[in-house]
Protein backbone atom coordinates (compact mmCIF):
# COMPACT_ATOMS: atom_id res chain seq x y z
CA UNK A 1 0.00 0.00 0.00
CA UNK A 2 1.25 3.43 -0.69
CA UNK A 3 -0.05 6.96 0.25
CA UNK A 4 -0.15 9.99 -2.66
CA UNK A 5 1.21 12.66 -1.00
CA UNK A 6 0.53 14.95 -3.02
CA UNK A 7 -3.35 14.13 -2.36
CA UNK A 8 -2.73 13.43 1.51
CA UNK A 9 -4.06 16.22 3.77
CA UNK A 10 -2.11 14.97 6.52
CA UNK A 11 -6.03 14.28 8.56
CA UNK A 12 -4.21 11.16 10.75
CA UNK A 13 -7.94 9.30 9.91
CA UNK A 14 -6.24 6.89 8.50
CA UNK A 15 -3.33 5.90 11.26
CA UNK A 16 -6.12 4.25 13.30
CA UNK A 17 -7.03 1.35 10.06
CA UNK A 18 -3.79 0.06 10.20
CA UNK A 19 -4.24 -2.98 12.36
CA UNK A 20 -0.03 -3.24 12.21
CA UNK A 21 1.02 0.71 12.92
CA UNK A 22 2.00 1.10 9.48
CA UNK A 23 1.24 4.08 8.95
CA UNK A 24 3.03 7.68 10.63
CA UNK A 25 2.93 10.90 9.81
CA UNK A 26 6.04 12.53 8.15
CA UNK A 27 7.23 16.62 7.68
CA UNK A 28 6.64 17.91 4.31
CA UNK A 29 7.55 22.02 3.46
CA UNK A 30 4.34 23.07 4.13
CA UNK A 31 2.32 20.56 5.70
CA UNK A 32 3.04 16.70 7.76
CA UNK A 33 1.12 13.94 5.02
CA UNK A 34 0.82 10.48 6.32
CA UNK A 35 3.25 7.66 4.77
CA UNK A 36 2.83 4.21 4.68
CA UNK A 37 5.65 2.15 6.39
CA UNK A 38 6.85 -0.32 3.42
CA UNK A 39 9.56 -2.30 5.87
CA UNK A 40 6.40 -2.95 8.24
CA UNK A 41 3.46 -2.80 5.98
CA UNK A 42 1.83 -6.41 5.25
CA UNK A 43 -0.36 -5.45 2.20
CA UNK A 44 -3.67 -6.57 4.09
CA UNK A 45 -5.15 -3.76 2.46
CA UNK A 46 -7.45 -2.52 5.39
CA UNK A 47 -6.49 1.05 5.02
CA UNK A 48 -7.44 0.92 0.96
CA UNK A 49 -10.62 -1.21 1.78
CA UNK A 50 -12.30 0.91 4.57
CA UNK A 51 -12.63 3.38 2.23
CA UNK A 52 -11.61 6.21 4.81
CA UNK A 53 -9.10 8.63 3.01
CA UNK A 54 -11.40 11.40 2.11
CA UNK A 55 -9.00 12.49 -0.81
CA UNK A 56 -8.78 8.84 -2.23
CA UNK A 57 -4.58 9.51 -1.41
CA UNK A 58 -4.07 5.50 -0.34
CA UNK A 59 -3.59 3.33 -3.54
CA UNK A 60 -2.27 -0.44 -4.23
CA UNK A 61 0.59 -0.38 -6.30
CA UNK A 62 1.22 -3.46 -8.29
CA UNK A 63 3.31 -5.59 -6.31
CA UNK A 64 6.48 -7.68 -7.22
CA UNK A 65 8.28 -10.79 -5.99
CA UNK A 66 9.07 -10.81 -2.83
CA UNK A 67 6.50 -7.49 -1.74
CA UNK A 68 3.71 -9.42 -3.66
CA UNK A 69 3.85 -12.09 -1.38
CA UNK A 70 2.99 -10.57 1.43
CA UNK A 71 -0.86 -9.58 0.41
CA UNK A 72 -1.16 -13.14 -0.66
CA UNK A 73 -1.59 -14.25 3.11
CA UNK A 74 -2.71 -10.89 4.63
CA UNK A 75 -5.09 -9.46 2.08
CA UNK A 76 -8.45 -11.55 1.99
CA UNK A 77 -9.49 -10.40 -1.36
CA UNK A 78 -5.57 -11.63 -3.18
CA UNK A 79 -6.25 -15.26 -4.27
CA UNK A 80 -2.91 -17.26 -2.74
CA UNK A 81 -1.07 -19.08 -4.99
CA UNK A 82 -1.22 -22.73 -4.04
CA UNK A 83 -5.45 -22.38 -3.96
CA UNK A 84 -6.31 -19.87 -5.75
CA UNK A 85 -8.71 -18.18 -3.66
CA UNK A 86 -9.08 -15.63 -1.36
CA UNK A 87 -8.54 -15.62 1.96
CA UNK A 88 -5.86 -15.48 4.59
CA UNK A 89 -3.12 -18.88 4.67
CA UNK A 90 -2.64 -21.74 2.65
CA UNK A 91 -4.12 -24.47 1.53
CA UNK A 92 -3.34 -26.66 4.84
CA UNK A 93 -5.23 -23.70 6.65
CA UNK A 94 -7.93 -23.33 4.53
CA UNK A 95 -9.05 -27.30 4.26
CA UNK A 96 -7.64 -28.37 7.74
CA UNK A 97 -11.53 -28.80 9.69
CA UNK A 98 -11.39 -28.53 13.46
CA UNK A 99 -11.38 -32.47 14.07
CA UNK A 100 -8.16 -33.14 11.64
CA UNK A 101 -6.40 -30.23 14.24
CA UNK A 102 -7.68 -32.40 17.03
CA UNK A 103 -6.66 -35.64 15.80
CA UNK A 104 -3.18 -34.64 14.70
CA UNK A 105 -2.62 -33.75 18.60
CA UNK A 106 -3.40 -37.27 19.92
Amino acid sequence: MLIDKEKCNGCEICHAYCPVGAITTIAGRDVSVSEILQGDCVECGVCLRSGICPTGAIFMPELKWPRSIRAEFSNPLVPHRSTKEGGRGTEEMKTTTLQDALDGLI
